[in-house]
């Protein structure tokens, strides 16, 4: 049908512009169909600025000038190094095969069996005295020997005198003079002068043994002490003595001692006795 702008859509019939029904059927025009939105604009491209690139120069770094390496056959070497001794920690030269200070060698492997021994113990010192101590004399060993001596001629003799008097006095009816002895007179000089403030000395007793005399005095403090002399010798060391129920009592340390046992003295080391001298008492000297 010319002319026709608009389609029925329920006979399919086609009708003219100024009719809003269809003449077949009397449907109602459907309406027109809205305009689409615009389409939104598009963003602009941000085109960038062509530029040349602009060339890299490094900024140059000073270096210290190399010096040529020297010849070979210029070449002195420096002193040999040290090795360190594993026992003792010294440095020594490398040519040394030995330690300087141990004496051990550079490989331990080869040390002898005496280098990791042990120091022998030191020995215990002597107890220091404070009373003018001298050093004992060259004629220490032999009074020594003769006091053994004489007290192994003596012994049978003086063990018949000892069991012969069971009430313990002496031939004449008296009692010994070792174990009542007391201060009798001043000390003799040749003592005196080993102790302190030797004019103060006193005597205690005094003995004759077959090579010499032992004199037992005080000293200004009241401490008692025990003095050997050889006949024409000097006096020996003044060793510190004490009073016992049976006599005196001198130690010299570490392992001597010397027992006054009435009229006999006892010589007893370590413990044992080795020897047993006839003591004769002797009127006090000045």
């Amino acid at each position: 049908m010319p002319g026709a702008t608009w389609r029925c859509g329920e006979c399919d019939t086609y009708n003219g512009v100024e009719v809003d029904v269809c003449d077949i059927c009397a449907a109602r025009r459907p309406p027109e169909p809205a305009p689409p939105p615009p389409s939104p604009a598009e963003p602009e491209r941000f085109e960038p600025e062509s530029f040349e690139p602009v060339p890299f120069e490094p900024v140059p770094v000073w270096t210290a000038p190399v010096e040529a390496a020297p010849d070979a056959r210029d070449f002195e070497p420096g002193p040999s190094p040290a090795w360190i001794c594993e026992l003792c920690g010294t440095h020594n030269g490398l040519g040394e095969h030995t330690c300087v200070r141990c004496g051990a060698p550079d490989d331990l492997r080869f040390a002898p069996d005496d280098l990791f021994a042990r120091a022998p113990t030191p020995p215990a010192p002597r107890r220091a005295y404070d009373r003018r101590p001298p050093e004992r004399s060259q004629w220490w060993g032999c009074l020594v020997a003769l006091l053994l001596v004489a007290g192994f001629v003596m012994g049978g003799a003086l063990t018949l005198d000892l069991f012969g008097n069971e009430d313990g006095q002496g031939g004449d009816g008296e009692p010994p003079s070792g174990a009542s002895a007391t201060p009798s007179g001043p000390c003799p000089d040749a003592v005196a002068e080993r102790l302190a403030d030797p004019e103060r000395a006193r005597l205690v007793a005094s003995y004759g043994v077959v090579s010499g005399s032992v004199v037992l005095c005080r000293d200004a403090d009241g401490a008692l002490w025990y003095v050997e002399t050889p006949d024409g010798g000097e006096p020996g060391m003044p060793l510190a003595a004490r009073e016992t129920e049976f006599g005196f009592v001198a130690d010299d340390p570490p392992t001597t001692r010397y027992e006054i046992r009435d009229d006999v003295l006892v010589v007893i080391e370590d413990g044992e006795t080795v020897g047993e001298v006839p003591l004769t008492p002797e009127a006090p000297t000045g």
